[in-house]
């Protein structure tokens, strides 16, 4: 296993976007994630080794107690895996585990009564494949998954912006700022509990992206700030 190395990798902002919570260990491990994601941008080992040891026993009470409950407990196992990986910064194996998740949503049986949940599942999992794709250099095979991702839930917001940061890298910055604009016209500025706004804030990469339009690069600047003074 290959972890990238302190202060090299892209704080992120973990969200469970289907609020499909199983237990409380399930809403742990998010807060979790997002702490090992805060010291992967704050450079602080201490805190990174710490949580390096407290999580793994507790995906593992996770995964025997809580995960069987969900409507498709391989799917959440899987994602959790990839979701801690990437915040651990070890993206190769998080995109392995989440083709692998990705595989027990698509094998879900067609029913009308569960379409939609299968749809949001598999369009879940193909949106973290775009941005594991995108951390690993790989940003034209992350367009596919991350378009992908839209047809199968359009109204995800959270789907447009990796969308936008897989264009970007593709070399796109023009159509990349299409898509930032447009998600900042649906941010709720002054809502901590947005998770758009949440999620725009603490994507460190959005924020390295110098050739975007001034007007978008300071309403992501405050939306920075907003976090910063909330840490």
């Amino acid at each position: 296993m290959t972890t990238t190395a302190m202060g090299e990798g892209k704080a992120s902002f973990e969200v469970n976007t289907i609020r499909e919570w199983v237990g409380p260990l399930h809403r742990q491990l998010i807060r979790n994630f997002n702490d090992r994601h805060e010291s992967l941008e704050k450079d602080d080992r201490e805190a990174a080794d710490e949580l390096d040891q407290l999580v793994p026993p507790l995906m593992e009470e996770f995964e025997a107690t809580e995960a069987p409950r969900a409507e498709n407990p391989q799917w959440l196992i899987w994602k959790m895996r990839a979701g801690w990986h990437v915040a651990r910064g070890d993206y190769e194996e998080a995109l392995n585990c989440e083709v692998e998740g990705y595989k027990h949503a698509e094998a879900e049986p067609d029913r009308p009564e569960t379409r939609v949940a299968t749809a949001r599942r598999r369009s879940v999992s193909a949106s973290n494949i775009a941005d594991e794709l995108r951390r690993l250099g790989r940003a034209h095979e992350a367009l596919k998954w991350a378009r992908l991702s839209i047809e199968l839930w359009p109204s995800n917001t959270i789907n447009h912006l990796v969308l936008a940061m897989a264009v970007y890298r593709a070399g796109y910055p023009a159509e990349a700022g299409r898509i930032i604009a447009e998600l900042l016209n649906a941010v709720e500025l002054g809502d901590d509990k947005d998770t758009l706004a949440n999620c725009m804030a603490f994507e460190r990469e959005l924020h390295e992206m110098r050739d975007l339009d001034p007007a978008i690069r300071s309403l992501l600047g405050s939306l920075a700030s907003r976090q910063d003074k909330k840490g």
